[in-house]
């Protein structure tokens, strides 16, 4: 999705299109932990990362993510020039982490179950969800 917009957008000579970097930001990583490959285990193996101590997860992680986030971060560059990295590099972050909660919240079933019987409103349907996390994130990033 990322190499798809960007290879349009350097053919027909525009900046690429900010929703569209964050639907690829988000997509893959939604359809991921909705997966019967391994998604699930995978939150827990990234939530184990953030309360161990021992680093060893965290750098062998961050190993394989930092490339990606560095590609990110220059596609959002591109798409939204008036704004410096260093404003986009943490919006970035804080959109991982409600991607994240997210993802958490659409495989949960327990969640889902118990919001209604909390007083809460029921979590939306993954589909509208989805809809709902990319509007989120993208007036965090401040893409139109």
């Amino acid at each position: 999705m990322l190499d798809a917009e960007l290879e349009a957008a350097r053919k027909e000579a525009r900046r690429p299109d900010g929703k569209t970097l964050v639907r690829a930001f988000i997509e893959p990583v939604i359809s991921f932990f909705r997966s019967e490959r391994g998604g699930q285990s995978f939150m827990k193996i990234i939530s184990r990362m953030h309360a161990d101590p021992d680093d060893t997860i965290r750098r062998l992680f961050l190993a394989h993510m930092i490339p990606v986030f560095k590609r990110f971060l220059s596609a959002f560059h591109q798409a939204m020039p008036q704004m410096p990295p260093e404003r986009i590099a943490p919006r970035l972050l804080f959109s991982i982490g409600a991607v994240g909660h997210g993802a958490d919240l659409l495989v949960d079933e327990d969640l889902r179950k118990k919001s209604p019987k909390l007083g809460l409103p029921p979590i939306l349907e993954s589909d509208a969800f989805v809809e709902e996390l990319l509007d989120y994130v993208c007036r965090g990033m401040e893409v139109t």
